[in-house]
């Protein structure tokens, strides 16, 4: 028998394709707040980096920059906990390595840089601040609620 002229063919349902992302890769940093002590030591808190993917390869590398300024610092990616750590697992640079890098009392600048093994591209860049105070600098929180802390 021939179709119904308002009869409609039943069409197959389109198979769902997963494509990679195309978009280039993103890096976020935090800022870094260092004390210098009187003995010399200055201690920090955490480098965090973290990608919104993983890179792939071995060795994934973050190269750091302060100030404008190449360092022998470096970072590492843990593929485990998806962030960039310090060799030897720190998030912390090792001991005496940040009194060595003649940062300035005050605002820093840090470039974390990555160039994925085989890219052909200008790789990804993260920037943060660091900032370096002095053990007797007296300083104010203020969350952003407005929360005043001292």
């Amino acid at each position: 028998p021939k179709p119904h002229k308002h009869a409609t063919r039943q069409s197959q349902p389109t198979p769902h394709i997963q494509r990679p992302s195309m978009a280039p890769a993103v890096l976020h940093a935090t800022d870094v707040v260092a004390v210098n002590h009187e003995d010399g030591r200055v201690a920090c808190s955490n480098f965090n980096l973290v990608g919104d993917r993983i890179f792939s390869g071995d060795s994934v590398r973050a190269s750091i920059r302060i100030n404008g300024r190449d360092t022998d610092l470096i970072m590492l990616q843990n593929v485990q906990d998806q962030c960039f750590e310090f060799p030897g697992g720190s998030l912390v640079p090792d001991d005496g390595i940040l009194a060595g890098l003649s940062l300035s009392h005050g605002l820093n600048t840090v470039e974390f840089h990555i160039t994925p093994k085989g890219s052909t591209g200008e790789g990804v860049t993260a920037s943060a601040s660091l900032w370096l105070w002095s053990a007797s600098d007296r300083i104010a929180v203020v969350d952003i609620d407005g929360t005043f802390s001292h």
